[in-house]
């Protein structure tokens, strides 16, 4: 047993199932904003700055939310549907501070509506997908 299983909570759940949903929700995030970018035939291995430009005011905004709303607290890796409405929650406020981000002088490009909303649906389902997956999974170890 490592250090951090030994960080056990009265519900069972340790620090490092909270480091593998964060390692998830990053790496999910991740590969949305990089299909995003795909899609519109910007390479990520040509053009990493313009990758990181768009992705960073969301992952900021999710560290920020995320934070907030609890989206890594005891509940929210123990309780399916607490980890999802917190996941949800999150990331909706996530792409509000993405976009204000985005809109400043400080990352390229002001955004469309419809990118938000692309960004906030399909940001949704992910992390809702994923979510019950690994709290489900996460569950079943302990």
């Amino acid at each position: 047993m490592h250090a951090l299983e030994r960080l056990s909570t009265a519900d069972g759940t340790t620090a490092g199932d909270r480091l593998r949903v964060v390692a998830v929700d990053i790496v999910v995030l991740c590969a949305l904003i990089v299909a995003g970018e795909l899609r519109h035939q910007v390479n990520p291995v040509e053009q990493p700055l313009a990758v990181a430009e768009t992705a960073v005011p969301f992952l900021l905004g999710w560290a920020v939310v995320a934070t907030l709303v609890g989206a890594y607290g005891e509940r929210a890796i123990s309780d399916r549907l607490w980890s999802v409405r917190t996941a949800v929650g999150g990331w909706l406020g996530a792409v509000g501070i993405g976009a204000i981000l985005r809109g400043s002088p400080y990352f390229a490009g002001a955004i469309p509506w419809t990118f938000l909303a692309v960004m906030a649906g399909l940001g949704t389902v992910a992390l809702v997908v994923t979510r019950l997956a690994v709290v489900t999974l996460l569950s079943s170890t302990r």
